[in-house]
């Protein structure tokens, strides 16, 4: 179970007839195991609250997101609420990650595929690799200044472990004879699957 460690916010300054505000909202890490903490630090103006929601995020092509979302508001007097809204990915020890990478151009000689993507550093920001695979084919991977090989076999690679998952990434993959012949034949999307995890303070 998730436990909280809440910071008490710094609240109003004079007794005047100011609207409630929030000057700051943070909730650390910002991925986690199940077994981990989350602190919650804020400073608002007027009463505050905290309202939590466990929710699922779609992650193309097929997986969900399990996020821990809190909601800090605000309230004085009759005037409008004041919230702002902070999440944190909930990771288990099988959690994974398929990453696409698009097909992007073929190498000077043509006799290889480039494939590159940019992973969403705000989404994946506070997760760090365990391990990639690949499935189809062998792949030269390019990721947080690191090239290795995979197979291809989905024999995995513990070449980035503990590197940030966010950031750019590239593969390359020599071409068969039958995509050389015909261009039509070489994938739009690589997809590789990578084991995830919560980086550690």
């Amino acid at each position: 179970m998730i436990r909280l460690h809440f910071i008490f916010p710094v609240i109003g300054m004079l007794l005047c007839a100011c609207h409630p505000k929030i000057y700051s909202f943070t909730a650390l890490p910002q991925a986690v195991w199940s077994k981990d903490s989350v602190q919650l630090h804020w400073t608002a103006r007027g009463k505050t609250s905290i309202l939590f929601d466990q929710v699922q995020q779609a992650n193309p092509p097929g997986d969900s997101l399990h996020l821990l979302e809190f909601t800090l508001v605000a309230e004085k007097g009759n005037k409008p609420m004041a919230h702002q809204k902070r999440q944190v990915l909930l990771l288990t020890g099988q959690s994974h990650s398929i990453l696409v990478l698009r097909m992007d151009s073929l190498s000077a000689k043509e006799d290889s595929l480039i494939a590159i993507g940019i992973n969403d550093t705000l989404r994946w920001k506070g997760v760090a690799i365990q391990n990639v695979a690949a499935a189809n084919r062998p792949l030269l991977v390019t990721h947080a200044g690191k090239t290795a090989l995979l197979s291809g076999n989905s024999t995995v690679s513990a070449e980035w472990a503990n590197l940030p998952y966010s950031g750019p990434w590239e593969v390359k993959s020599p071409l068969s004879d039958a995509e050389r012949n015909n261009h039509s034949l070489i994938p739009t999307r690589i997809l590789l699957n990578v084991s995830i995890k919560p980086i550690q303070p």
